[in-house]
């Protein structure tokens, strides 16, 4: 399943409510760990107090570490996301905490809470980054460049996208400044010889309008080493 751009921002705003309430959740539950049930109100009020601006700072770490500017391939790259964003919330509850009650905040819960939300923003992103995943769907792409660089990148983009990306054709080029192009082959269409091992060679760049008709495909990945002139005529077409 695919959504469009309106349906993907109100996905954003929904992980990134969840997000919040997790923060959130986090403090509150190392109040339990630190004070158990019914949390002491004396206790309980410099986070009362200063619940907005955690939340304030938890959103902006959230931000800066791309978490809503599109989907990650890598868990990898998220979990190190939550480490960064768990390390400098704590930091930033610190300096909260003393700038509006003097350390008036329990300082178990400020040494609990990381930890805790650790566990918490692991679990619900490693969940989220498999629902996104499933949510973007498969998109399929033609790859244009030289046969052999086109060949290794259709390869790499299957491999590193973990089946998000499709490749639906190659496109040679580079055969006009006396490359290993493949400019003999005019026309388009998927049933031509296999070259690539991701994907069938369409044609060359001069057939590049006709091999677009043929797939339609989501995006166009260039490879470096295409000459400039058979760049600007993909660009351009």
């Amino acid at each position: 399943m695919t959504f469009g751009k309106k349906q993907n921002i109100t996905v954003k705003v929904l992980f990134a409510l969840a997000d919040l309430a997790l923060i959130n959740a986090g403090y509150l539950l190392a109040y339990y760990l630190r004070f158990g049930l019914p949390v002491p109100a004396e206790n309980l009020e410099p986070y009362l107090l200063s619940w907005p601006w955690l939340t304030l700072t938890s959103l902006g770490l959230l931000y800066l570490y791309r978490f809503y500017a599109g989907y990650r391939w890598r868990w990898a790259e998220v979990f190190a996301g939550i480490l960064c964003v768990v390390f400098f919330q704590a930091l930033a509850a610190i300096a909260i905490a003393f700038y509006l009650r003097g350390f008036a905040f329990p300082r178990t819960v400020l040494l609990l809470a990381p930890f805790v939300h650790l566990v918490l923003l692991s679990a619900w992103r490693r969940f989220a980054w498999h629902l996104e995943r499933r949510l973007q769907g498969t998109g399929r792409v033609l790859v244009v460049g030289r046969p052999a660089e086109a060949a290794a990148l259709a390869e790499k983009l299957e491999d590193v996208s973990f089946g998000m990306i499709r490749v639906a054709g190659v496109v040679t080029g580079g055969s006009r400044d006396g490359g290993n192009g493949n400019g003999g082959r005019e026309g388009a269409g998927p049933d031509r010889e296999l070259h690539a091992p991701e994907g069938p060679v369409l044609g060359d760049v001069s057939a590049f309008c006709e091999c677009l008709d043929a797939v339609r495909p989501d995006g166009v990945f260039i490879c470096a080493g295409l000459p400039a002139e058979e760049k600007a005529e993909v660009l351009y077409a």
